[in-house]
């Protein structure tokens, strides 16, 4: 699982690919195939997560928008000091992620909104729950490369997961 861990270490956002029965990889359209997730924002000593019900998956163009995004505006920090704004959002109304340069040493600003009505599978609906917290660019860069290795291995091998 992939955590980006704020600066203090109290405040964190976990994502994570996973081989559920659930994941489509069949169609050349990356728009058609999902992978299954979980999400879960730990701020102190509480947890805001996607519930299982909901079953949680992204498609595989809004996750490849996700990687280019942020490792070009990673890229960039490390080439000149400046971070470009990046925002992601889900075609589900899982999540929205914000990341703006705080021209603080490598500091970035992270905020976090989450679709109450998806994160809840509909027991609290018409409510974003936000949060904010500052990251340096060395955790999403981390956070970024082991989101993507766990793609690589959620899609290298579908049926092996499947069946664990």
């Amino acid at each position: 699982m992939a955590k980006l861990v704020d600066t203090s270490g109290k405040i964190s956002l976990v994502l994570s690919f996973h081989q559920r029965s659930k994941l489509i990889t069949e169609y050349e359209d990356d728009i058609n195939n999902w992978i299954p997730i979980d999400f879960e924002v730990n701020v102190f000593e509480e947890s805001y997560k996607i519930y299982p019900e909901v079953n949680p998956s992204l498609n595989l163009f809004e996750i490849n928008l996700m990687f280019s995004k942020l490792k070009s505006s990673i890229r960039e920090m490390q080439l000149t000091n400046k971070f470009k704004k990046v925002e992601i959002s889900t075609y589900e109304f899982y999540y929205e992620l914000e990341f703006v340069d705080l021209t603080e040493d490598d500091w970035i600003s992270c905020t976090v909104w989450t679709f109450e009505a998806s994160r809840t599978n509909g027991n609290i609906y018409d409510v974003q729950r936000g949060f904010r917290f500052i990251v340096t660019i060395t955790s999403l860069r981390d956070f970024v490369n082991k989101l993507e290795e766990e793609l690589n291995l959620v899609l290298q091998n579908p049926r092996q997961k499947e069946l664990n």
